[in-house]
């Protein structure tokens, strides 16, 4: 008898029985675009592997350094990569070529962002059938309002990146002078202080995010009040110990009670303290972190993420060599000198590198830093803004009332009343001080006088709108003595021209001074100048 055939078995095709490999062969365009970039991978391994065979012939770890990041830069793969960037810009090497490529990588990147989301935008829409029209995202968007959900950052790095990655983008803002992207900082700025509003804040891995947010200037000018919340988070008890690094130990079960200090909180609890509000340090917390960190370094001179490991940690040695310099506590200085020379020892074809921290751009910068400011250098990526001297004392720059005060003639009055709009956007109406925001204030005797000390006294950067107006008009005489006291006291940094036309200066103000000139940008591109000028290291 015939076994009749299920109808539910698979009829035979032909080929069936050919092997599984066969069935998976690449088309011939994929494997030549594979076989390219193999091609590319060899390339440039074979061009570091010269390079590091080049550098290594150096006589001092310093040369080293700074050939390995100088072959970064001209090889700059990855937006991680532009931390190299930032390091030789704040060694006052120019790099114009590499930032330009940088610009124009960062427009076609953004364009592929706009894209991209565009295209998700409009396939959502059209799979819920609702009808409606979803318009393209593209540079006339209000980037400000719209979320990372609806539209991606133009940026991004690794998943060992997540907490760095943003302060790279605003320190290589800072350092290379680059404008025309104030939106997406802001709205980076935006979403972080919604973040911390919403809470849920995860101590450990925001200090992380907080420590590098905090060695960009840049930060903590555009989100310092959102960066202060999450510090004070740091400062609260934790769930075990009576501070955040009090944790329990990962990779042990809870229940047998093993609790240790993260020493990489601590140090950034007290990086982040100095630098955001020193003089209102609360000195509870700062007094554990150091008696922490002070009891929790090996004999070698490095010190270990959490206190009961044994293996050392560049990246945490590193940041607590920051936390001690900046603070300076009783002993530091033999302390600092351990960890320094082994983290001198640790240098290996110019850079520093270690498993848990796979990004050894970032970590070599940091590395670098933490040397130069044990040894007092000025040469840093970040300015070190109310670090004090050993005097407990700790005295330092109060801020002042606004970070602008514009001086012009009422003749210019329309374009700088749109100047000073868009610098409230970002740095607040309160920190701007621009006439028509203080009218009541601005209507009482002595105006002269008083006017003179919100220019001399209360002002971060004073700009001038310089045109041939300026000097004959009688208040602009009066604003401009306040400001001539300024460049006589020697704080020039403080003083910021930009010129309207090419009629007559100011008396007082020569050829050889620099200035911006106004004509062909918009109030973005000027406002956006004047950010910078503001994150600039001599204005902190």
């Amino acid at each position: 008898m015939t076994k009749k055939r299920s109808r539910h078995a698979p009829k035979k095709r032909p080929g069936h029985a050919r092997s599984r490999e066969s069935r998976f062969e690449l088309p011939p365009e994929t494997l030549r675009a594979i076989e390219a970039m193999q091609q590319e991978f060899n390339k440039r391994r074979g061009a570091y592997a010269d390079a590091v065979a080049e550098l290594n012939r150096l006589p001092t770890q310093e040369a080293r350094a700074l050939r390995w990041m100088q072959f970064i830069v001209a090889n700059l793969d990855s937006f991680g990569d532009q931390e190299a960037l930032v390091h030789l810009r704040s060694r006052s090497h120019a790099c114009e070529r590499e930032i330009d490529n940088l610009v124009d990588y960062w427009r076609k990147a953004e364009t592929k962002a706009f894209k991209d989301s565009s295209a998700s935008r409009i396939s959502y829409a059209e799979a819920t059938s609702n009808g409606k029209v979803i318009p393209p995202f593209d540079h006339s968007a209000d980037i400000r309002r719209i979320s990372r959900i609806e539209l991606r950052d133009f940026w991004g790095g690794s998943d060992y990146q997540e907490f760095t990655i943003d302060a790279t983008m605003l320190r290589t803002v800072e350092w290379c002078q680059i404008g025309g992207f104030d939106e997406w900082w802001e709205r980076l700025a935006i979403e972080a202080r919604d973040s911390v509003l919403r809470g849920g804040i995860e101590p450990v891995p925001a200090s992380y995010w907080l420590f590098a947010m905090c060695r960009s200037n840049y930060a903590r000018r555009l989100m310092g009040d959102t960066l202060e919340r999450v510090l004070d988070v740091l400062e609260l008890p934790s769930f075990v110990g009576p501070n955040q690094w009090i944790v329990w130990m990962p990779g042990r079960d809870a229940s047998s009670r093993d609790i240790g200090a993260h020493l990489g909180t601590a140090s950034f609890a007290v990086v982040a303290s100095i630098l955001l509000r020193p003089q209102r340090l609360n000195d509870e917390v700062i007094a554990a972190a150091v008696r922490d960190l002070m009891r929790n370094q090996h004999a070698d001179g490095w010190w270990p993420t959490y206190s009961a490991w044994q293996r050392p940690s560049i990246e945490t040695t590193a940041a607590a060599v920051h936390a001690l310099v900046l603070l300076k506590p009783d002993g530091y200085e033999r302390v600092v000198r351990r960890a320094n020379q082994w983290l001198k020892s640790q240098e290996k074809d110019g850079h520093w590198s270690e498993d848990s921290h796979p990004d050894s751009i970032y970590l070599s910068v940091l590395v670098i830093d933490a040397l130069a400011l044990a040894a007092n250098e000025s040469e840093l990526t970040f300015s070190p803004k109310g670090a004090f001297a050993k005097n407990p004392a700790r005295e330092s720059k109060t801020r002042r009332r606004f970070d602008v005060a514009l001086s012009f003639p009422g003749e210019r009055r329309r374009d700088v009343a749109k100047l000073a709009n868009e610098l409230a956007k970002n740095l607040g109406k309160a920190r701007v001080f621009y006439d028509d925001y203080y009218k009541a204030e601005l209507a009482r005797p002595n105006l002269d006088l008083y006017l003179q000390s919100i220019y001399l006294e209360h002002s971060e950067l004073v700009v001038v709108i310089v045109c041939g107006k300026y000097e004959e008009k009688e208040w602009c005489g009066v604003e401009w003595r306040a400001i001539r006291e300024i460049i006589k006291k020697r704080e020039g940094p403080r003083v910021m021209f930009l010129r309207a036309d090419d009629d007559a200066s100011p008396a007082g103000m020569f050829s050889l001074d620099g200035y911006v000139d106004m004509r062909g940008r918009t109030p973005q591109e000027l406002a956006s100048l004047i950010r910078e000028r503001l994150a600039r290291p001599e204005m902190c």
